[in-house]
Order: C-alpha cells, then sequence, then structure tokens
C-alpha cells in the first residue's frame, strides 16, 4: 500500500513526533468551546458551592467524584429531591477516590472560574504529554526508527482520546493513563537497564496514577504481560512474577484505603467494581 510506504517513511524523521501532536492540536481545538457538558455541571456546583447534592463545606478534593453516597439519609434526600427513583437499591452508590485529578479541577475554578476554554485546553495538554510519553515508551521498546515512529502515529491518532481531550470531567482517564504509562517505561527501564532509580519510581508512579483515578490499575496487565514476554533476562517464571511484587502490593495498600474510606460502586448497571461485584464482572 503506497500510503503506508509513504507513513513509513515519515515516521523515520526526528520532527514525526512534533507533526502529529501538531496535528492532533488543530483538531482537537474546535473543543474549545464546547462549554461544560453532563457531569462538568455536577463539579462545578461542588466548586462554587451552589450543589444541590452536595454539602457546601465538604471537601471538594475529596467528594467531587462522589455522585451518589452509600448513606441511607443521603440516598433519601436525593430520592425526595427527584436526583433518584424510590425503587433506588439501598446498596446503591457510585463513588470514586481521585483526589490528584480533583485537584487539577480546583486549580481551574481558582485561577478561571469561568473560562470554560481554558478548562479545555488543559484537558488538551494533558493528552498532549500522553503523546509525547507513548512516543519515547516505544523508542525505549523497539529503538529509534520508522517501528516507534508508526506505533505511535497508529496508538495516538485512535479515536479514544477524542472523549478525554474534549469532555472537562473525564480528565481523570488521562491523568491515571499519564503517570500509567509512566510506571510501565521505568519498569522497563529497570528491567532493561538495572536502573535502581527506575525500580522505585515505576510504583511511584502507579501510586500516583492511582490518585489520578482508578483505571491507572489497568497498566497492572502490561506489566504482567511484560513479565511474560519481554523480561531480558533468562529467569525462572516464578522470578519473573516476583518482579510484580511491589505492584501487586501497592495495589492491595490502595484499594484496602480506597475501600476503607467509603469508596466504590454497587448496584448502579453501569460502573462495575471488580471486587465488590464479581459475578456481575464476569457474567
Amino acid at each position: 500500500m503506497k500510503w503506508l510506504r509513504w507513513l513509513k517513511g515519515k515516521a523515520e524523521h526526528k520532527n514525526f513526533v512534533i507533526y502529529i501532536l501538531v496535528l492532533f492540536t488543530l483538531l482537537t481545538a474546535a473543543t474549545l468551546g464546547n462549554g461544560l457538558q453532563i457531569d462538568d455541571h455536577v463539579h462545578r456546583g461542588i466548586f462554587m458551592k451552589t450543589s444541590l447534592i452536595h454539602d457546601a463545606d465538604s471537601n471538594p478534593l475529596m467528594t467531587m467524584f462522589q455522585f451518589f453516597e452509600k448513606t441511607p439519609e443521603k440516598k433519601k434526600k436525593l430520592m425526595e429531591m427527584g436526583f433518584l427513583p424510590w425503587w433506588t437499591s439501598p446498596n446503591f452508590h457510585i463513588t470514586f477516590w481521585r483526589p490528584l485529578s480533583a485537584a487539577t479541577h480546583w486549580l481551574d475554578y481558582t485561577l478561571w472560574p469561568n473560562q470554560f476554554w481554558l478548562m479545555h485546553l488543559h484537558n488538551i495538554l494533558w493528552v498532549l504529554l500522553i503523546g509525547l510519553l507513548s512516543f519515547f515508551l516505544y523508542r525505549s521498546l523497539h529503538g529509534p526508527g520508522w517501528l516507534a515512529g508508526m506505533a505511535f502515529f497508529f496508538y495516538f491518532t485512535n479515536d479514544i482520546f477524542a472523549v478525554p481531550a474534549s469532555w472537562i470531567a473525564n480528565r481523570n482517564a488521562s491523568i491515571a493513563l499519564l503517570f500509567a504509562l509512566l510506571c510501565l517505561y521505568h519498569h522497563h527501564k529497570w528491567r532493561l537497564e538495572n536502573k535502581t532509580s527506575s525500580a522505585f519510581a515505576a510504583p511511584l508512579f502507579l501510586a500516583i496514577g492511582l490518585l489520578g483515578g482508578e483505571s491507572a490499575v489497568a497498566i497492572c496487565g502490561y506489566l504482567f504481560a511484560y513479565a511474560l514476554f519481554m523480561e531480558r533476562k533468562a529467569l525462572s517464571l516464578v522470578k519473573r512474577m516476583m518482579t510484580l511484587v511491589p505492584y501487586g502490593l501497592l495495589v492491595i495498600g490502595w484499594r484496602a484505603l480506597y475501600s476503607g474510606l467509603g469508596y466504590g460502586t454497587s448496584g448502579s448497571g453501569v460502573y462495575v467494581d471488580p471486587i465488590g461485584s464479581p459475578k456481575i464482572l464476569l457474567s
């Protein structure tokens, strides 16, 4: 295919990553005028102290992603106000703990509370950082040349980045992904170059990613695949799995704290907690 051969040639150019990032910026610039959408209105109410379903004295960093709390009193209030139907399950709740992501929204509402285009620009910048990091990750895995460039192109031009770039409330997905990729990048550096600093940095970045959003835990699947198929040292399967112990302990500790603080989901039919509702996940 001629276009693929042409793209392969361009992918070797030293400025290829810049061209793609500029193209992405131009394509997403149209979203700067999107304003607030869906959950954005809830979040604005929390930060501006006008929310009907959150206490005015609550800490936004802890409550920003608490949409429906566990307590019967809260649910009864929401039913009386018409936010929930009367047949809502007693176990129903949707509460997420994303303090790092909440902090970035706090920054928005502190510096430019009515300039929604700047909030959208903030989102786009996070996605651009993901693109740049993914390019360096592919170069680290495959070396310089057309292969890393092509991998970056097909990854970063995927439409999955459209929502986190254009929906303010979905910024947590970008933050979680960025730090999850940093975790994988440093894990590779640790295993390939025996860099002690990377051995500590990889779990640290995973921890930061989890504070951005629970979706960061998905990188553990890539770490598992790395241990199975990309470990460069001649190690037994048991020793390969031992390289994942720091991440396993971290995730267990994070989940214990997450649940201990009362966060999680149940009975929504939309968000499925793999620990709290394993049967739903497997069905």
